[in-house]
């Protein structure tokens, strides 16, 4: 697995600009609550939770996607300010 790390903006952010093929996730927040999606209006009233990083917490598991890669281009973490979530993926192959 690859591993991506985003630090939030004041609003949703993009998880890379260019297209980057995953067939799975695991999603760890920072210090805050945060919340991913496939849209840039995700939000936490219609995001996934994401589960604070912990040796002993499982990550936020997004997939195995069945139907096909997703484009980590089009996918977006919302929180505080400056906070980072943290990604390990599955490459396409």
């Amino acid at each position: 697995m690859a591993l991506l790390t985003v630090t939030l903006g004041a609003g949703a952010t993009r998880f890379t600009a260019a297209p980057l093929r995953a067939m799975q996730l695991k999603v760890w927040q920072g210090a805050a609550a945060s919340y991913v999606g496939d849209s840039s209006s995700v939000s936490a009233s219609n995001g996934i939770p994401v589960r604070v990083a912990s040796p002993t917490t499982d990550p936020t598991t997004i997939g195995p996607f069945t139907s096909g890669a997703i484009n980590l281009n089009q996918w977006y973490a919302i929180g505080t300010a400056a906070d980072v979530v943290y990604i390990q993926y599955t490459p396409e192959e």
